[in-house]
């Protein structure tokens, strides 16, 4: 650990917009506040519920969190964390909350005391809305909003780093990098998860963001040429023409758009060898990337180490058997209105493919829930099919398991990591390839194909009586146990980098 004076906190701002990013970052956070040199701060930046399970078990750890909708709420470990206290931010928005706006006591006026102006302004309104016109107002006036809000929290909090899972204007982080070099402080991103291209240009084809569909996604790929991109026989925009123009107009536009987390992060920690090397032949500058590895491949490590123990605390909860061989299955989460291959709905899919597992006994299936499904979607699911849902990380049961089964999941690269036998079932058809050169891995597309997959498997793990381990493939993790430390150290030169230049 780095030693520093524990009078010296260093406030650092971890930014976390969905909750599939909170597993990685809440382990630095963790890690950042077990050195007693730094002071984490977990900032919800697009808002969450008070009552969610993330935001409570950082106040239990003694964390403190910044929700971009409530405020600040210190941490009280000893307390109960729904009393809380509360910042001045947090009581001044809940002061005005009741208080109607300006606006809508306007349109209250209109509507009453002038009807006649009240129903053109409405039909005014009506056609502009047909043309997309305040879809860019509202647009610059949320990024305006956001960055008075975050501007207090500067002033306010005064953080040294700012950590991210990705760097995305889908969730306001150009911006939040930008105000943060303003204020001499320095930003990096860990990816949480990976993809290329491709998965931008699918997602702009299914939804047909044709740049000739429209004037204005034709006036907007004229000027900003950047965010088009030819694939399948069409040109198609990155995103809408609003999100566009008011992403250029802020001048937080990305280096390029097709690249997740291209930008201007001051560093993007990647974890592995083949990390570094997807990002760079997706365009990312290899002097922005530096490799530290992740703390959840400490943590995959030392469940690999611990096997045993570990396997046997898990058994007892889910009443299961540890000598059997163990699959992870990491169950796919809806994409609707994409159905799936050969299926009609989600619950079609599932009906055949818990059905399938059934008839299996002399193996375990461990099924993991997607963090897009809540506590009572993954009830309601295990109650209807009587199965068992494990709580651990993916990444601990993956260090526990004997194969691994996801779709289209950057967690393949963990099992990848330790050389175990994947079935990567795609079944929405995406064929990004990202995996093809692995070892011990099958890419399927049908259930027809997963079936025959798996079985194969099967027939693998119980010939062999469950084998212990596999090759390490070394290109997809740093499997040392050392990441915390290199971390901990591109955190103290990054942190003394702005020291210096303030």
């Amino acid at each position: 650990m780095v030693a520093e004076n524990k009078a010296s906190h260093k406030h650092v701002l971890i930014v976390v917009s969905i909750m599939g990013q909170f597993p990685e970052m809440f382990r630095i956070a963790k890690l950042l506040k077990s050195t007693e040199i730094y002071k984490p701060i977990v900032y919800f930046n697009l808002g969450v519920d008070r009552n969610h399970p993330n935001f409570l078990q950082c106040l239990v750890h003694g964390i403190d969190v910044l929700d971009y909708s409530a405020g600040f709420v210190k941490s009280e470990p000893k307390a109960n964390p729904k009393k809380s206290i509360f910042h001045p931010v947090q009581q001044w928005r809940l002061k005005n909350a009741a208080q109607p706006s300006r606006f809508l006591r306007f349109k209250h006026y209109l509507k009453y005391k002038l009807p006649i102006f009240f129903n053109l302004a409405k039909r005014l309104y009506i056609t502009l809305r047909d043309m997309e016109v305040p879809g860019y107002f509202n647009r610059i006036a949320v990024k305006l909003k956001r960055s008075r809000r975050e501007k207090i929290f500067f002033k306010l909090l005064d953080p040294k780093l700012i950590i991210l899972a990705e760097d995305s204007e889908s969730y306001f982080t150009p911006q939040l990098i930008k105000m943060g070099h303003d204020h001499d402080v320095k930003s990096v991103v860990f990816p949480y998860t990976f993809a290329n291209q491709y998965e931008f240009l699918e997602d702009a084809f299914f939804y047909d963001r044709r740049c000739n569909s429209s004037f204005f996604n034709f006036l907007v790929s004229l000027i900003f040429p950047k965010w088009t991109a030819e694939y399948k026989g069409k040109r198609l925009l990155k995103n809408s023409p609003f999100f566009i123009f008011s992403t250029e107009l802020f001048r937080v536009s990305p280096p390029n758009p097709w690249v997740m987390s291209s930008g201007f992060s001051d560093v993007i920690a990647v974890e592995s060898c083949f990390m570094k090397d997807y990002y760079s032949k997706a365009g990312i500058p290899e002097e922005q990337m530096l490799e530290v590895g992740f703390l959840s491949i400490d943590h995959l490590y030392q469940t690999f180490l611990n096997k045993k123990s570990v396997r046997e605390n898990l058994a007892k909860r889910l009443d299961i058997d540890p000598e059997k061989p163990w699959i992870i299955c990491a169950v796919p989460p809806s994409q609707w209105p994409r159905a799936g291959v050969g299926f009609r709905s989600y619950n079609h899919f599932l009906d055949e493919f818990f059905g399938f597992f059934s008839q299996f006994n002399d193996v375990e299936v461990i099924f993991k829930f997607h963090p897009r499904l809540d506590f009572f979607e993954v009830k309601k699911i295990c109650d209807q099919y009587h199965i068992k849902s494990a709580e651990e990380d993916t990444v601990e049961l993956i260090g526990m398991g004997d194969a691994y089964i996801a779709s289209v999941s950057s967690t393949i690269r963990w099992a990848l990591a330790l050389g175990l036998p994947i079935i990567n079932y795609d079944i929405y058809d995406y064929n990004y390839g990202d995996f093809d050169s692995a070892q011990n891995y099958d890419l399927v597309v049908t259930m027809d194909q997963f079936k025959d997959a798996f079985r194969k498997v099967h027939k693998q793990l119980v010939d062999s009586k469950k084998q212990a381990s596999y090759s390490f493939q070394k290109d997809f993790a740093i499997l040392d146990g050392k990441a915390h430390q290199r971390i901990l150290d591109l955190f103290q030169k990054l942190t003394k980098s702005s020291e210096t230049t303030q």
